[in-house]
């Protein structure tokens, strides 16, 4: 295993738990993956001086997950702690079922799209965290932000209101 380098507290890529991962993806229906698309190429754009503008990747983050992916995927910081073993078109997949799930007008589709849409990305999440756990045993996942606890407050009120009215009376009268 490669020595630490000077910054061996730093992370590679967006380090967070699986548990929160699925939980922020699926409360905010899908935007998380913008966000985990922002992240991962923020740190991209930091570590390897790119020229890229990370927000605009995640605004479009159904067109650049893929990019994504295989940047994870081939990278070759994470690959001197762990080599990949998952297909970068995975994020394909999540882009696919993002675009469905946002045109499909029956909502308990659409949350069964996001949920595999975010499962398929777990594997590259899981990834991520193995090789930060190998480059450091000791360092923490990125600790909960006030934006999450914003996302996690708004999610709830939007499915609140979201079940709220489809039990009401008349939701299913044609």
């Amino acid at each position: 295993m490669p020595a630490l380098g000077k910054n061996e507290n730093e992370f590679l890529f967006l380090y967070v738990p699986i548990s929160r991962f699925l939980i922020m993806g699926i409360l905010s229906m899908g935007l998380y993956g913008a966000y985990w698309i922002y992240k991962n190429f923020q740190y991209l754009k930091n570590r390897d001086s790119l020229s890229i503008i990370p927000f605009v990747r995640a605004i479009f983050s159904v067109f650049y997950c893929h990019d994504a992916c295989k940047a994870i995927r081939y990278d070759k910081e994470l690959n001197l702690y762990k080599p990949s073993h998952f297909t970068h078109y995975l994020g394909d997949v999540w882009a696919l079922l993002m675009i469905i799930s946002a045109i499909v007008p029956i909502l308990v589709i659409r949350v069964i799209l996001v949920v595999i849409g975010f499962l398929c990305l777990i594997p590259v999440q899981k990834y991520i965290n193995q090789a930060n756990q190998m480059k450091n045993p000791t360092v923490n996942y990125y600790p909960w932000s006030t934006g999450h606890i914003i996302v996690i407050i708004f999610s709830l009120l939007f499915w609140v209101i979201v079940i709220v009215g489809i039990i009401s009376p008349g939701y299913f009268k044609i």
